[in-house]
């Protein structure tokens, strides 16, 4: 299967259910289980009944520690996601086994246009819209989409770098019909609490609000949002690449010590390896699944089509990451079909204006709920808000 799934399936004679998730965790699947009761859903909210809003500690500590939780944990006692690639067996108890290892894919002879051509095509619909960052990924796509189109929708947030003139450059560049929406510093309040109340987890991603904004506007003539999630994790675009690429190779133990994959390789492919099988459905996936499916709104990301993963697995490093210059082969690709230094802007990602959101809309929620905060700021205060609101809408307990 091309493209994303979580399956349940039934076999009568043997009494044995099998659940499956898709490669890359586009699509969620929990399950509850105390040795006594089985249970499996798309959301933690259908397994209130069983988990009862107990904490898990162990979850807990690993969200103070990255901001989401990453399978196979999940943040309720007898809980669990089921991590991409994988499947579970159940019927005298529960037993996990991978099933896709993203390394062991077979790559094509194709050219890297060829292969993005192939796999943006393949999730082409007429009811789709382009979520249009102004960065690399996003604006590859968009050349792709040229001729479909469909529109491009972008966001505005107040108060943060205007990324706006990049996309738009690039949408009129492409014909494509632009669409801005905007996250004004006055609905911060009641989109953080709306934020939290879908999240069935603790998320601290402050870009799950825009990615709200955004699937909100997208939603009025929309069912389906082409993103550019995976170009990062597949050609090499975030910047502890620059250093893991420094590192030629990894003995036996350093790989059997933090590694995801099972074959030796640089520490580059490690990193993006990790960043592809955690990083990446734990948190941005995540995200932007629940803010879509909001909406009743579908994401697609021609960048996690299997083939073209397999086919950006079998790149040499030096096409991936080359000193400080990241997506090397993907930027020299396109850099002469989009506008000029469309592809030479610095990596901004979507987050919001973290500081000024917790000194003016959310101060009256940061008050209230964590009185005396002042020993930490930014990033980490922004963590524990969310915590500290999740915990009471939830009414979570230990």
């Amino acid at each position: 299967v091309n493209g994303m799934f979580a399956v349940a399936l039934w076999d009568s004679q043997r009494k044995e259910l099998t659940l499956a998730r898709d490669r890359f965790g586009e699509k969620p699947l929990v399950y509850y289980w105390d040795g006594k009761t089985f249970a499996f859903a798309s959301e933690l909210k259908a397994l209130a009944r069983f988990h009862s809003s107990q904490l898990n500690p162990e979850a807990v500590r690993a969200y103070t520690e990255l901001g989401y939780i990453p399978a196979p944990l999940a943040i309720f006692r007898g809980c669990h996601k089921l991590p991409p690639g994988h499947l579970l067996r159940f019927r005298d108890g529960v037993h996990v086994e991978r099933w896709f290892h993203p390394e062991d894919g077979q790559p094509s002879g194709d050219t890297l246009s060829a292969q993005v051509q192939r796999a943006t095509s393949l999730r082409l619909a007429p009811d789709a819209a382009l979520a249009l960052s102004g960065g690399v990924d996003s604006s590859v796509l968009a050349w792709e989409l040229r001729e479909s189109g469909i529109p491009a929708i972008s966001v505005r947030v107040e108060g943060a770098v205007n990324e706006i003139p990049a996309a738009s450059a690039v949408a009129q560049w492409c014909r494509l019909p632009h669409h801005i929406a905007e996250l004004r510093s006055e609905d911060v309040p009641d989109l953080f609490e709306r934020a939290v109340e879908l999240y069935d987890e603790p998320f601290a991603d402050s870009s799950s609000l825009p990615s709200l904004v955004l699937a909100r506007t997208a939603a009025q003539s929309h069912r389906i949002l082409i993103t550019g999630e995976g170009g990062d994790e597949c050609f090499g675009g975030y910047r502890h690449y620059e250093f893991a690429s420094l590192r030629r190779w990894l003995g036996p133990q350093a790989i059997a010590n933090f590694a995801t994959s099972s074959k030796p390789c640089s520490a580059l492919k490690q990193a993006m390896s990790r960043d592809l099988q955690v990083y990446l459905p734990s948190d941005l996936i995540y995200k932007m699944d629940i803010a879509l499916g909001a909406h009743g709104m579908e994401g697609r990301s021609p960048f996690l089509d299997p083939n073209l993963v397999a086919w950006a697995q079998s790149l040499p490093d030096r096409h991936l990451v080359r000193g400080r210059n990241k997506k090397v082969l993907l930027r020299a690709t396109y850099r002469d079909k989009l506008p000029p230094g469309a592809l030479d802007r610095p990596k901004l990602g979507f987050g919001g204006p973290i500081d000024a959101w917790l000194a003016g809309p959310l101060r009256e929620h940061l008050q209230e709920l964590l009185p005396g905060h002042t020993q930490v700021a930014g990033q980490a205060l922004w963590s524990r808000l969310v915590f500290a609101q999740w915990v009471r809408t939830w009414r979570a307990t230990w």
